[in-house]
């Protein structure tokens, strides 16, 4: 009888187990603080985001965004197109597959009060992040100075030292952006070149892993359904948006909206213009400016290959 119940009671808690579904692996997708970013968040607190199968998690810096994708304890990451030509170098299985933001104007090279175009900044002390993203825009607004980098001086200063080292006379030039570029701006500095001088040059993009890219295929076109629902709402509803995103990015109203100004949300037609195409992607091609001054400078050894583009999920999500 005892034995006879024991089987029962096997076979009942087999039949419970074998009734349980699976835990749901989910999407984890990293990102730091930035405007850009903001409709992932702004997704979640409408209630769209599906919190079990996408996590979101997010990083003070790139630098642990980065380290994470390079150890797999991340499916997806939101990054500059220069960072993940980075990622790329270590692992070449990486797909762009939508294109977040382009800076549009929000990226800006202020210059002292006198200096009015930028031939005029030769001789001059010219600050910006030693990031690749900071070189580049270096390099772009030399170009169009007919300029070269040794005949300005380049100080290397982390994005929380612009204001500073410019109001004290520190530099006479600061590549930057918000909200240093508005407090600047109002200090009477002037705009000689930003990002709407280079467009489509100066953008972040979601990057994927090419195994979860094959695995998590549908619900990845969900993700990105949800990501043009929040840009609408954004642009539709700025004021809610605004007050939602405020908390997590401890600004006000106002200075949410702020950031917005000279940033670009592309939709799906303009993200399969610059990641479509093969080859001939736009995106490609900025990607490929970009990699020769990162090569120059030693950050990078390869040019990316046309792989690195993925324009799937967005014709998948086109199609519905």
């Amino acid at each position: 009888m005892q034995k006879s119940l024991f089987i029962r009671g096997l076979l009942l808690m087999l039949l419970v187990a074998g009734c349980t579904p699976a835990p749901v692996e989910p999407i984890r997708l990293g990102t730091n603080v930035w405007a850009g970013y903001e409709p992932l968040y702004l997704a979640r607190s409408l209630g769209w985001l599906d919190e079990p199968k996408i996590k979101l998690v997010e990083f003070m810096s790139t630098t642990p965004v980065l380290r994470a994708m390079r150890d797999h304890t991340l499916e997806a990451a939101a990054m500059t197109l220069d960072e993940a030509l980075i990622l790329y170098q270590d692992d070449p299985d990486i797909r762009i597959v939508l294109v977040m933001d382009e800076s549009t104007g929000a990226d800006v090279l202020l210059a002292r009060p006198g200096i009015t175009n930028l031939h005029e900044l030769k001789g001059k002390r010219v600050a910006a992040e030693t990031t690749a993203l900071g070189a580049y825009m270096i390099s772009r607004a030399l170009d169009r100075g007919q300029l070269q980098l040794s005949d300005i001086t380049l100080i290397s200063l982390p994005a929380n030292e612009h204001a500073a080292a410019f109001k004290h006379g520190k530099v006479d030039a600061v590549i930057t952006f918000e909200p240093v570029k508005s407090e600047l701006l109002r200090e009477g500095a002037e705009l000689i070149f930003d990002s709407s001088n280079i467009p489509g040059e100066i953008v972040d993009v979601l990057v994927v892993h090419d195994d979860a890219l094959a695995k998590h295929r549908e619900r990845l076109v969900q993700l990105l359904g949800i990501w043009f629902q929040a840009t609408r709402y954004l642009v539709e509803n700025p004021d809610d948006a605004a007050k939602r995103i405020q908390p997590r990015v401890k600004l006000s109203v106002s200075e949410v909206l702020a950031q917005y100004v000279g940033l670009k949300l592309p939709d799906v037609d303009e993200n399969l213009t610059v990641l479509g195409g093969g080859e001939d992607a736009k995106l490609l091609g900025s990607a490929h400016r970009m990699a020769d001054l990162m090569m120059v400078r030693q950050l990078i050894r390869n040019h990316p290959q046309a792989s690195l583009m993925d324009a799937s999920l967005l014709r998948s999500l086109e199609a519905r």
